[in-house]
């Protein structure tokens, strides 16, 4: 039986037909959509990517992404959010904590270091991201995901902990710092992934051009927000 007549059998005629597949799992077929909705959102942008592709990737009837997502929207919206709530939970697994006996800057630095090092590691985000920022598109909408929620937690906190630790200005406000991060974080993925002539080749997988770059970004950083 297809996916679509699967649609129109009841509830109760699934459980009761002998010999039937167990029940749709709602939540395994969710996540197979945002695998390859992601996939290509990530290489062809809101507008390239088509919902009958992302379908067929996933495995699944087109008419799946309209059940859970609402539309082609809906699916970037929530693809996006799982990236920023894969984000967030990557910067909660190493604290923010400036030792008492350590320069904070070095703390600092290592805490740029882990953004820097999701960018290149997983990098679904700095391409949808690059995307959206050519398109125009606004990966949130008027609500806020689960992921962008605990991201915007993890953002605030890097801040306070940063103003409190005496190295980053007391006027420093969460909105620019992280957008000047993600400016320069990505601006460097998106000229060493664009192939730009004019731009050195850097291979960002390897340890010390990766160095090199986030101490770029962290001197950027505290030449526009450090307190001196």
């Amino acid at each position: 039986m297809s996916e679509t007549s699967d649609l129109a059998v009841s509830p109760a005629a699934r459980a009761a037909a002998p010999g039937r597949p167990r029940q749709r799992d709602a939540t395994a077929t969710r996540e197979r959509l945002l695998d390859a909705a992601e996939a290509q959102f990530a290489a062809r942008g809101l507008a390239g990517s088509r919902v009958d592709g992302i379908a067929r990737a996933a495995g699944v009837n087109v008419q799946l992404i309209y059940r859970y997502f609402g539309d082609k929207d809906g699916l970037y919206r929530a693809a996006f959010d799982r990236v920023l709530g894969r984000l967030a939970a990557y910067l909660a697994v190493a604290p923010i904590v400036f030792p008492a006996d350590v320069d904070p800057r070095l703390g600092f630095a290592r805490q740029v270091g882990r953004y820097i090092d999701f960018v290149w590691d997983d990098p679904a985000y700095a391409r949808m991201g690059l995307w959206s920022l050519a398109e125009a598109t606004d990966p949130h909408g008027a609500e806020t995901g689960s992921g962008h929620a605990a991201l915007l937690v993890e953002s605030e906190a890097s801040v306070a902990a940063g103003v409190a630790a005496g190295v980053l200005r007391p006027d420093t406000t969460c909105d620019m710092f992280v957008a000047t991060l993600i400016a320069l974080s990505m601006g460097y993925y998106g000229l060493i992934h664009g192939g730009d002539p004019g731009f050195p080749v850097v291979d960002a997988t390897a340890g010390p051009p990766r160095a090199h770059l986030a101490a770029l970004v962290v001197g950027a950083l505290l030449g526009a927000f450090g307190s001196g």
